[in-house]
């Protein structure tokens, strides 16, 4: 996966699968069922990375693993929103970010509230947008992820610039490339 050989990725990843299911190690299974699910992705498969990504997060809930039901369910998310199911992405990022209320703030709650922003983004609830860009910014920002805070600021400067406050757009985008920028 690492080396972009995803189609390589699968065979070892639906062997290993194979093996974990034969033994029922339900933690394993879900794993392999969501690093499944990453590289149909990137194979853009995405019908079958929904049914990776489900699979893993129903498993992930069952054995009360939150973490990694999040991990299943962000993936479900891009799929659904690469294949354009947007209102279906959105309730998705919405149920991983439930699953970690309990969770300290992190680098992986901040990208889920970007991908939740851009969900927002696609359906024209550019408010709703704006607030988890905003979210996830700060929470990149507390939890020191330059390269997250940078993408939310650039992601605002594009959502003002939807709204058409072209003032306000200039102003995230300069911020957003002059953290880049500073952070490397």
């Amino acid at each position: 996966f690492q080396a972009n050989d995803y189609e390589a990725a699968i065979v070892a990843w639906e062997s290993a699968l194979t093996g974990f299911q034969a033994v029922e190690n339900q933690t394993q299974t879900a794993l392999t069922l969501n690093a499944l699910a990453a590289a149909t992705l990137s194979l853009s498969r995405h019908s079958e990375a929904i049914v990776y990504a489900s699979e893993s997060a129903a498993i992930a809930a069952a054995i009360e693993r939150s973490d990694l039901a999040a991990q299943a369910l962000g993936n479900l998310g891009i799929a659904y929103q690469v294949s354009g199911q947007f209102a279906q992405a959105v309730a998705t990022y919405e149920q991983a970010l439930d699953s970690l209320r309990d969770q300290p703030e992190s680098a992986a709650i901040a990208q889920l509230y970007g991908l939740l922003g851009n969900a927002y983004e696609a359906l024209g609830d550019y408010d709703s947008a704006i607030a988890a860009q905003e979210t996830s910014m700060t929470m990149a920002a507390n939890v020191n992820a330059p390269s997250l805070q940078a993408t939310a600021q650039m992601n605002l400067g594009g959502l003002y610039s939807l709204t058409a406050d072209y003032e306000m757009a200039i102003a995230w985008y300069t911020s957003g490339i002059a953290l880049a920028t500073e952070s490397g």
